[in-house]
C-alpha cells in the first residue's frame, strides 16, 4: 500500500494506524529516508528504526 502524507509526522502517525504489525518505509520522492518495523500487539507498540 502506497500513501501519500504532507509531511513526516502524518505518514507516521498513519502508518501507526493503519499497520497492526511489520514494516514501512519513508519515501521523499525517489529518496528513501528509512523504514520503520512495528513491534507488539494490540496495546503498547512501537516503532524500531531499521537499516537504511
Amino acid at each position: 500500500m502506497i500513501v501519500e502524507a504532507l509531511d513526516v509526522h502524518t505518514a507516521l502517525a498513519i502508518a501507526d494506524i493503519n499497520l497492526r504489525k511489520g514494516s514501512a518505509e519513508l519515501w521523499d520522492g525517489e529518496r528513501r529516508l528509512g523504514r520503520l518495523i512495528k513491534h507488539g500487539g494490540g496495546h503498547a507498540t512501537f516503532w524500531e528504526l531499521g537499516l537504511n
